[in-house]
């Protein structure tokens, strides 16, 4: 189901595209480059942690202030709160 909801869901083809590379993992982060030996070295040019999805998508520091305000915009329109853990964003 995962697989085909961004078909389901939109029909721009560039939304399809990028959550199809984010499902198979074959984003060009620094973890992943280094894996298939592009890069020396797997950790972000800027925080100098392994650069991984997560951490490219949700935790580096100028990403994590847009998620901490969608988190606060969610909670005040929604009745029912979510939490947003790193596996449910991605």
């Amino acid at each position: 189901m995962i697989y085909t909801n961004a078909f389901i869901s939109c029909r721009s083809t560039k939304l399809q595209s990028f959550q199809f590379r984010l499902l198979h993992r074959t984003i060009a982060c620094n973890h992943w480059l280094f894996n298939i030996k592009v890069k020396d070295n797997p950790n972000c040019d800027t925080c100098q942690i392994d650069d991984t999805l997560s951490h490219f998508f949700i935790e580096y520091r100028k990403v994590k202030p847009f998620w901490h305000s969608f988190s606060n915009w969610w909670q005040r329109i929604c009745s029912k709160p979510q939490n947003f853990t790193n596996s449910a964003i991605l």
